[in-house]
């Protein structure tokens, strides 16, 4: 008799776990500020702002409109329409540090791991006071990190995070 493994079930598995590991520890993590706010693992608003996200009343309303559609894709795992639509809203704004970072989470969903860490990276270029977003930014590469197998730099960008974490309590 023949066990076979259903490795797309194994990793749809694995990519829970690991949106419920980055959620537990991006909510021991928060604030208790009361904003509406995108959760880049979840795809849902949340009324807990740990400053993931600028809220969307200060972007344009077409940038608006792509993230709230990006954000819809990414819920649904479709990673090919959340990553035209956020390339769409780039090229409004090609320095809006959330879509970059939207954009790191629909590359990593797409195991495109070396994606992810450059989208993350673009995004923390364009932060100038969200040491928050910047910490998701270097969770985010640490776990595309890990996907790698580059396992040194994981834990560098792990530890990054957590510095920048507790900076900003």
């Amino acid at each position: 008799m023949q066990i076979t493994i259903n490795t797309g079930l194994v990793e749809r598995c694995f990519r829970l776990g690991f949106v419920s590991l980055i959620l537990m520890i991006l909510y021991s993590c928060s604030t208790s500020t009361q904003q509406s706010r995108w959760d880049p693992l979840s795809g849902q608003s949340t009324d807990e702002s740990t400053g993931l996200d600028r809220s969307l009343s200060q972007m344009l309303p077409a940038i608006q409109r792509l993230i709230l559609q990006a954000d819809q894709a990414i819920a649904n795992d479709d990673w090919l329409n959340a990553i035209s639509t956020l390339e769409r809203a780039l090229r409004i704004n090609p320095k809006q540090a959330e879509t970059w970072s939207r954009l790191s989470v629909a590359n990593y969903g797409k195991q495109q791991y070396q994606q992810a860490i450059q989208m993350a990276r673009r995004s923390n270029s364009h932060i100038t006071n969200n040491n928050e977003l910047k910490a998701y930014n270097w969770l985010m590469m640490s776990r595309a990190y890990e996907q790698l197998g580059e396992m040194e730099q994981a834990r560098q960008a792990a530890d990054t995070s957590q510095q920048l974490q507790q900076g900003s309590r």
